[in-house]
Order: structure tokens, then C-alpha cells, then sequence
């Protein structure tokens, strides 16, 4: 019994090392940055018809800047916004990860780190697709606003991001060639410094509101 469980667990491991190998072979980010994108658009389109009805409500500006803020020009813009916002942000870290990782005697390339980081958006997209749908559902946007170091410290801990920080340290280990622990702790390092960055963030929201 203790030889078959040994045997699956071998099994799985090589299947996860031969899945990222192809990332080290060959860069993909590409089909992954289109799904990014349509995603984005989808949830613009979603938020751009619930809120189109309530704009005038919500917003007490004159009816000529109600219209161009409910018109499909503003829908387009603001997409492209919110993509490129997601791709600049992939990038930022994706150079942060590779700095990290040479820092750590790994060889990556920067293209291979966006491409280990574009997959590990795939379940935070997930999660943004079932955010969507809700919303469809109740006929409002949800918005996550943290109120309290707690709700910051819960961003970290659902279960999209633990598969994020999972594909990450696999990746990272596999294709720049360090150990799991070293990878462990490059992804540690950063998801902290993120952390640090939305808890200096939510300080500051409180002073402005005090």
C-alpha cells in the first residue's frame, strides 16, 4: 500500500515536471494574455450594463457627461485600461520574481517568468469569472474594499490564491532549477511585500477618512 501511494506520488510529480518543462522550452503567455483580456472585457461589459441604469443616480453630474460615461466608447476604454492594467502589473512581478530568483543562483528568462505568472492568473481569473456572474445575478458590482487587516490577511488566504502560489512555486522550481524551499521563499518574499504594500495602502485610506 505504502509502494502504490510512493509510486502515484512519483507518478504526479513527473507529470507536473513534464507540464512545466514546455514553459522552459518555449515561452506561452500569449493564448493566456487573450484570455486575459477577454475576461476583462467581459467583466467591464457586466459592470458597464448593471451600472448604466443607475448612473444618473449614482452620479450627480449633467446629463451630457452621464451619456458619455454610459456609451460603449467609454465601455472600450476603460477595458483597454483595465487589461493593460493587469498585463503592466504581470510584468512588474514577473521582473520582481526573476530578480529574486537569480538572487538565488536560479537561470531564468524574463519571458519564461511571464509565462510561469500568466498561469498562475488563471484562477484569479476564475475567481473574477464567478465574481461576474454574481453580480449579473444581483444586479450589483462587487467590489472588495478591506476594512480591516483581517480582510486584507483573507485576500491571501482563499482558495484561487493558494493555487496561484502553488503554480508559482512549482514553476519557479522547475524551470530556473532551485529547490522547492528556495522557491518557497522567493514567492513568501513577494506575496509579504504585497501584503506590507495593501496594509500601507489601507492606512492611509483610514487617515484620509479620519
Amino acid at each position: 500500500m505504502k509502494y502504490k501511494s510512493l509510486l502515484k506520488k512519483e507518478i504526479n510529480n513527473n507529470l507536473i515536471i513534464e507540464y512545466f518543462k514546455k514553459y522552459e522550452m518555449k515561452e506561452k503567455y500569449k493564448i493566456k494574455f487573450l484570455i486575459i483580456a477577454i475576461v476583462m472585457i467581459f467583466t467591464n461589459i457586466i459592470n458597464f450594463f448593471i451600472l448604466k441604469d443607475n448612473i444618473s443616480r449614482l452620479l450627480n453630474y449633467d446629463i451630457l457627461i452621464q451619456k458619455i460615461l454610459s456609451s460603449p466608447i467609454m465601455l472600450f476604454i476603460i477595458s483597454i485600461f483595465t487589461t493593460l492594467n493587469v498585463y503592466i502589473s504581470i510584468a512588474i512581478l514577473s521582473f520582481i520574481y526573476m530578480l529574486l530568483i537569480k538572487t538565488f543562483k536560479g537561470k531564468i528568462k524574463f519571458k519564461q517568468m511571464i509565462s510561469i505568472y500568466s498561469l498562475s492568473y488563471m484562477p484569479i481569473l476564475a475567481k473574477i469569472i464567478i465574481n461576474d456572474i454574481n453580480s449579473f445575478v444581483i444586479k450589483k458590482p462587487i467590489i472588495n474594499i478591506s476594512k480591516s487587516y483581517i480582510d486584507i490577511i483573507n485576500q491571501y488566504l482563499n482558495v484561487f490564491t493558494i493555487i496561484q502560489i502553488i503554480i508559482l512555486i512549482f514553476g519557479i522550481s522547475i524551470i530556473s532549477k532551485i529547490s522547492k524551499k528556495k522557491s518557497i521563499i522567493i514567492v513568501a518574499i513577494v506575496l509579504s511585500i504585497g501584503m506590507l504594500i495593501n496594509i500601507g495602502i489601507f492606512l492611509v485610506q483610514q487617515n484620509l477618512m479620519n
